[in-house]
């Protein structure tokens, strides 16, 4: 008998194996070119860098003194020219082509003025005496501040109309005249009034300048006159000579007029470049997966990987069951993560309870088997007569017949083998299923079958060994299966009755 049941029992044992739960993966780390090893907790992903390179380096275009170690070849036959540079009054010794051109301009042409500088006086080679000096811009007087260097008198008014009163001068001294502001030259004049009582050889000279620091004469103007009285004299722009003047360029003509007679020559020029260039294997810096528009060839055999990974948790439980009180729930559990977990196991009674896992990626149920042999009475323990085994048979059928829940068959039964065969039972209660459902198909394809004249007559062509008719691979597979379905339950039988 024992020997019976304990066929059966191997027949319906479920082996349940540890299962592991993962979490999700995290964020894809940084590529490395060191390895990294690939599991089932560490996803790889990798990537080939290559050296790329280029068998021509283009250096641009350059003037023909041009010097770089990176493209020493020149190509004289492939040049450009640049654009010219605007014209100017400066020339430029710098290799450049070179076009000069002459223009024309009149003294209205030049930029406003504001310094003035009178000096060199005399008269008949002694001291030379100054009344009055005026200013006028379109006609109108101009105010101005005076400095008189060098001068043999304390500074006189010579804007007050009196020819009385007069600034003493010599050969060494001179004057600075500041207007305040620039005026136009086209309506710029000057009027004086040298003091003489007698014929008198007058002599003095003027510059207009750029700055107050008379750096640089736009216009000179050298004044030499044999006066017999004071009278006023006045001088405009043209009768000054144009030294340097600040002209604005562009106001210039090609030909030369009664105005224009400021002759100048403008500049401007015009650079020829060659084509610089290299030739050989030049390597691209680093490792890439792609080139670039130069470094473009890929060098097949000159490569590093690189890594990257993605990693997950896991949470492996095996599967529990208690046989001894020393045993607790992290014994059947591995896990990379922190949990916690819910159960209403109770290690002083034998029994299937339920344990609610918390991890920080997912809640798990899993089902307590509590089998510890201290729990189970000593009259409950079976003994090798054969009427405590119709005895404890007797309950194993109770057990099977039996509707009621587990919970409430453990309240009354403790036999050594009901904390395991309670899952076999259920088993064959789904086999059970199984062959209600399967006498189903065999009453119909019975029917079928009688449709025909012959069993024998059904065809089982084969071909190179392999039974193509469905019709008859259903019919042995349903009959196996009844035979193996009735040989269990014979066993099961014959294990009640003994």
């Amino acid at each position: 008998m024992k020997k019976c049941l304990f066929i059966l029992l191997c027949f319906l044992v479920v082996n349940v194996e540890a299962k592991t739960y993962y979490s999700n993966y995290g964020p894809l780390s940084t590529y490395t070119s060191n390895y990294i090893e690939e599991s089932d907790t560490v996803k790889v992903l990798k990537k080939r860098k290559y050296r790329f390179y280029t068998n021509y380096l283009d250096g641009g275009y350059h003037k023909d003194s041009y010097s770089n170690i990176n493209y020493p070849l020149i190509n004289r036959n492939d040049f450009i020219t640049t654009p010219y540079t605007p014209w100017s009054f400066n020339r430029q010794a710098n290799g450049m082509k070179e076009e000069v051109q002459t223009v024309y301009y009149s003294k209205t042409d030049s930029k406003p003025i504001r310094y003035l500088y009178f000096y060199n006086f005399f008269a008949n080679d002694v001291e030379a005496y100054l009344s009055e000096l005026h200013f006028y811009n379109n006609g109108q007087k101009i105010n101005y501040r005076l400095t008189c260097k060098r001068c043999l008198s304390d500074e006189a008014e010579l804007t007050d109309n009196n020819v009385d009163t007069a600034l003493k001068l010599n050969k060494n001294s001179y004057l600075i005249i500041d207007l305040y502001k620039y005026y136009d030259v086209d309506n710029f004049s000057i009027s004086f009034i040298p003091k003489v009582d007698k014929k008198t050889y007058y002599q003095f000279d003027i510059n207009i300048s750029y700055d107050i620091d008379g750096n640089r004469t736009l216009f000179f103007k050298s004044y030499r006159k044999h006066l017999t009285q004071a009278m006023e004299e006045t001088l405009t722009i043209d009768d000054f000579d144009a030294i340097n003047p600040d002209l604005e360029i562009d106001n210039y003509s090609l030909e030369k007029t009664k105005d224009k007679i400021i002759e100048k020559k403008l500049y401007r020029y015009q650079d020829v470049l060659y084509h610089f260039y290299n030739e050989g294997k030049f390597y691209m810096d680093g490792y890439h997966e792609i080139g670039n528009d130069i470094y473009n060839i890929k060098a097949e055999d000159e490569y590093i990987d690189y890594y990257a990974s993605k990693v997950r948790t896991k949470f492996e439980i095996d599967d529990i069951k208690i046989t001894n009180k020393q045993q607790q729930i992290e014994d059947f559990v591995k896990s990379e993560v922190n949990y916690t977990y819910d159960t209403n196991m109770d290690k002083n009674k034998n029994g299937m309870y339920e344990i609610l896992f918390h991890t920080p990626f997912m809640d798990i149920s899993k089902v307590i088997t509590v089998d510890i042999k201290e729990n189970i009475s000593e009259s409950e323990i079976p003994k090798e007569d054969d009427e405590k085994d119709i005895e404890t048979t007797d309950k194993l059928d109770k057990v099977t017949n039996d509707n009621n829940s587990y919970n409430d068959v453990d309240k009354t039964i403790y036999d050594p083998f009901l904390s395991e065969t309670y899952l076999y039972e259920q088993e064959i209660d789904k086999l059970n299923e199984i062959v209600a459902t399967q006498e189903q198909k065999i009453d119909e394809y019975k029917k079928r079958l009688s449709s025909i004249d012959n069993y024998q007559k059904i065809k089982v062509p084969i071909d190179n060994g392999v039974i193509k008719d469905k019709y008859y691979i259903n019919y042995i597979a349903i009959m196996g299966l009844l035979l193996l379905l009735g040989g269990l339950f014979w066993i099961r039988k014959k294990s009640m009755q003994i």
